[in-house]
Formats: structure tokens, C-alpha cells, sequence
């Protein structure tokens, strides 16, 4: 910790200045302090109307560097990108859907197999009705169901 006496304001650490400063270049309206509620360094924006500053990014104990401010604020500012934020959100969610899907078409799979399998040990074939390819083999046998 880089501390420096300022009078009127007394000990002041260096690292909180360089942060304010990086704060304050990405968005005149944004600061960077000890939030006094949590004890957590925060990046504040201030109110219009007089209101207190309110705290909208949290870092927790470690004075971060101008660049990992930068790339917080980058990742999480709505208003500049919230389209592009947006579009990664709904790409992250169809890939997780797709995933989701083809587990469900594999466990789906399995447990037609294993109810063929037991059909056909059981010789109860009457009304059964195949719901997979011939042509595809059991993961599981093998084929030699």
C-alpha cells in the first residue's frame, strides 16, 4: 500500500487514487472508494437530484489495477453495450439449451434400448413398436440385444 499525506485530506493511498482516476475516465460519472456500509472497495455513480452516490460494482478487500476496472466496467456496462452483453447472454443460453436437448435425445435413447432389450427377453413382441433406427447400435451391448 502506497500512502501519501495530502494536507486536508491527510493519509491518502496511492493505488485508491489511481483507481478513482481509471473510473473516472471511463465514465465522468463514476468514482472509486471504500464503500463505508460493506468495507469493500466499490465503484460508485453518482445520483442526479442530490441523492447519495450509489455503489454499482463491487471488488471486495484488493485495490484492483486501471486495467481490470476497465474490463469490469467493459463486461457489465448496460448502456454502452448492453446490445453486444445481450447477445452473448442469448448465444451462451442456446448453446446451453442445445447441450441440454441432445443429453435429453441421448437419455431418451438409452432408455428405449434397455426397454427393447427387455422386450425381446421377455418375448413379449406383440405391439411393440420399434422407436429407434435398426441401424443403430446399443452404446450399451453393443447391438447384441
Amino acid at each position: 500500500m502506497r500512502t501519501i499525506y495530502i494536507p486536508g485530506q491527510g493519509r491518502v493511498d496511492l493505488d485508491v487514487v489511481a483507481a478513482d482516476r481509471a473510473a473516472r475516465e471511463y465514465d465522468e460519472r463514476l468514482s472509486f472508494r471504500r464503500n463505508e456500509e460493506t468495507g469493500d472497495y466499490c465503484i460508485f455513480i453518482k445520483m442526479p437530484h442530490g441523492q447519495p452516490d450509489y455503489p454499482v460494482l463491487g471488488f471486495g478487500q484488493k485495490v484492483p489495477d486501471r486495467d481490470e476496472i476497465w474490463k469490469r466496467l467493459y463486461e457489465t456496462d448496460g448502456v454502452r453495450f448492453g446490445e453486444e452483453i445481450m447477445e452473448r447472454t442469448l448465444r451462451f443460453m442456446k448453446a446451453e439449451k442445445a447441450a441440454k436437448e441432445k443429453y435429453m435425445r441421448e437419455c431418451a435413447e438409452q432408455v428405449a434400448e434397455v426397454d427393447e432389450s427387455a422386450m425381446h427377453r421377455q418375448g413379449n413382441m406383440v405391439k411393440y413398436h420399434r422407436s429407434l433406427s435398426k441401424g443403430k447400435q446399443s452404446k450399451r451391448t453393443g447391438g447384441k440385444d
